[in-house]
């Protein structure tokens, strides 16, 4: 009976200044002012949605072999680095390909993981 009015007193204790702070705790819990952990999509995934973003279509969906990323545009295989910025490497690719309708060559593959695209 004693631990059990302990516990109460406690509680109530608890319980005032809860009340008597609750603008506070409000405040803290506000859906703003709550952080969530941020989840990395899979680089699949954003470079199919850069892609789609930037207007490229795709032949198949991209494909991951090491820290590469396989992605088949206009029946050219386009390779990607995943270790540098995928929404530059679309941009450098819309150009590339802008370039290539131009000049009317065909080629075989694009390769955009160094910082002078190499077309092959």
């Amino acid at each position: 009976m004693k631990r059990l009015l302990i516990l109460l007193v406690v509680l109530g204790g608890f319980g005032g200044i809860i009340y008597w702070q609750k603008e506070k705790i409000l405040e803290i819990l506000h859906p703003s002012k709550i952080i969530l952990p941020v989840v990395r999509q899979s680089p699949v995934y954003d470079l199919a949605a850069a892609l789609e973003k930037n207007g490229i279509t795709v032949n198949s969906p991209p494909i991951l072999v090491d820290d590469k990323l396989y992605a088949s545009v206009s029946g050219v295989t386009v390779i990607f680095g995943i270790d540098k910025d995928l929404a530059t490497q679309v941009r450098s690719l819309q150009l590339v390909l802008g370039k290539i309708k131009m000049e009317d060559r065909k080629f075989g593959e694009i390769d955009l993981r160094f910082s002078k695209v190499v077309v092959r």
